[in-house]
């Protein structure tokens, strides 16, 4: 009996024993799982430390970065000619980089670009940035112009969309280009001009001989008018007959006399104007036709129907000075060719453009030459025979008309060709 309760107290110990380290695991197991949250958390904390930190040290770097690619690219903003500028679409300046070219341009005068450009920079900034070419493309390149310590200063500017509001600009002073073309232009006028008064000489004999053909059949026709007056023996037929011949050759020795006037014009300063092109090809023959007669030149002129009812938009002098180049190489071409024709065609292609083929029976230009011929200066005649214009500068003035001045080597004939697109008006 003694034994059995000994081994119910030993089960009982062992029941409670079992219980406690039942427990107790419980408490190391609820522990273990908070330790290890904690080190998790702290391991977590620790890792997004360090990671902050080097998010904080990538920041600072490229904020280095970026601070030096800013330094560069305003560096290299400074080296160029140009001005280099930020702006709005209200022409608010946010940034700005002068340019060597630019020692003249305070850009600390104010935040607007009227501030800083005085004259029409900013209006044709604001007509630039407004433009349908500008609102398509995005960019656009345009020449402006200001003013600064009462000197006016060309600019070539160009405009690009950067982001949001803002533009970019690149500005560039081109006053001198502009001075040297303008000065260049003038040059190339007075030499025209003075080619032509020299070529005018020529012309002028050819004229003299036009108005003395008239000028003696007129006073013949006074004298015998006189005469038969003086007598009575006149009938009212043969007064008539007198007096519309006199008036035909005084309306010739007229019209000689304005084609003249016109044609020895300064040409220097004439403007596009609406002319008939018949009026102009009249000009040219009323003094040139003499000479072409007096070597049995056939001088032929064929005008397109329509060039009669409808005008023409050109510089007349200096197309005329044009054709009567062409006219006198072309003389001088068949002077001494048995079959000799010079022949001008002008007609109307695609129905804007004035076409004008001048063309002859001389032999032809040496292929060596060919390449040469539109240089300028350059001719084949001796001295006395005089140079006109040339070649050259009847190109030059073709291409004023926006217009193509070439040899047609398609041609049977020698054949320059003279083509100005849009020329036909009305």
């Amino acid at each position: 009996m003694e034994e059995k309760n000994k081994i119910k107290i030993l089960e009982a110990r062992v029941l409670a024993l079992e219980k406690t380290r039942d427990i107790l695991m419980d408490k190391i197991e609820f522990y273990q799982t908070s330790v290890g949250k904690e080190f998790n958390s702290i391991q977590s904390s620790f890792f997004l430390s360090r990671k902050a930190i080097e998010t904080q040290a990538d920041k600072e770097r490229l904020t280095e970065v970026l601070a030096l690619q800013s330094y560069k690219m305003g560096q290299i903003f400074r080296s160029l000619p140009g001005a280099v500028l930020i702006t709005t679409n209200e022409g608010k300046l946010r940034e700005a980089y002068p340019g060597v070219e630019f020692p003249f341009v305070d850009f600390s005068k104010g935040d607007e670009l009227i501030d800083v450009f005085c004259g029409n920079f900013e209006n044709d900034y604001f007509r630039a940035i407004r433009s349908p070419e500008f609102k398509e493309k995005g960019m656009l390149f345009y020449q402006a112009q200001c003013v600064q310590k009462d000197k006016e200063y060309f600019l070539q500017v160009g405009v690009s969309k950067l982001q949001g509001d803002e533009l970019v600009l690149s500005v560039r002073d081109i006053t001198q280009e502009v001075v040297l073309k303008k000065a260049m232009q003038e040059q190339e006028a007075q030499m025209i001009h003075t080619t032509n008064l020299a070529s005018f000489e020529g012309m002028a004999s050819s004229a003299a001989h036009e108005i003395n053909n008239p000028l003696t059949v007129l006073i013949f026709r006074t004298q015998h008018l006189k005469s038969l007056i003086l007598s009575g023996t006149y009938t009212s037929k043969e007064l008539t007959d007198s007096l519309s011949l006199i008036k035909k050759m005084a309306e010739r020795i007229s019209k000689i006399s304005v084609s003249m006037r016109r044609l020895s014009r300064d040409s220097r300063d004439e403007s596009k104007s609406k002319v008939f092109i018949t009026h102009v090809l009249e000009d040219v023959q009323s003094v040139s036709s003499h000479k072409f007669y007096q070597i049995s030149v056939d001088l032929r002129i064929d005008i397109s129907d329509i060039l009669h009812e409808k005008e023409v938009m050109v510089y007349p002098v200096q197309l005329s000075q044009v054709i009567i180049n062409l006219l006198n190489n072309a003389f001088d071409a068949v002077e001494k060719v048995d079959d000799k024709f010079v022949e001008i065609q002008v007609s109307v292609k695609n129905k804007k453009n004035l076409e004008i083929r001048v063309k002859d029976s001389g032999k032809g230009i040496p292929e060596k030459l060919k390449a040469k011929i539109f240089d300028p200066f350059f001719t084949t005649k001796s001295a006395d025979r005089g140079t006109g214009i040339g070649l050259g500068l009847c190109k030059t003035i073709v291409t004023k008309h926006e217009g193509h001045f070439y040899l047609d080597e398609q041609a049977e004939n020698t054949c320059f060709v003279i083509e100005i697109p849009d020329a036909v008006v009305g």
